[in-house]
């Protein structure tokens, strides 16, 4: 997954910053008018593979997992109050003032 979208955005970043390569006259064009239609589009396009990108590999972990952290963490708080609350007076020892 993120090697394929990183060699994806990497290829269509010429065509975001509208520069073309012509192979026949050997010529790299920049600001050329065919590319003025797609830099849009290209730009559309590399941030959105770039973005899912991040998502997939961060996200998707994340909400699978979370779920399992806030229960654990919800019976760890709920096992610490419930041994303070089983405390009797009889347990305290007395305070010595001397």
């Amino acid at each position: 997954v993120l090697l394929t979208a990183i060699v994806t955005a990497l290829g269509v970043i010429p065509m975001a910053l509208n520069i073309e390569f012509d192979f026949v006259r050997r010529e790299i064009v920049s600001e050329g008018l065919a590319g003025t239609m797609f830099v849009h589009l290209s730009a559309a396009l590399v941030s959105g593979l770039l973005f899912s990108t991040l998502l997939t590999l961060v996200m998707v972990p994340v909400m699978i997992t979370a779920p399992r952290v806030i229960s654990d963490s919800f019976k760890g708080f709920w096992q610490r109050t419930r041994k303070s609350s089983k405390i009797k007076p009889a347990d305290i020892p007395p305070l010595n003032l001397e």
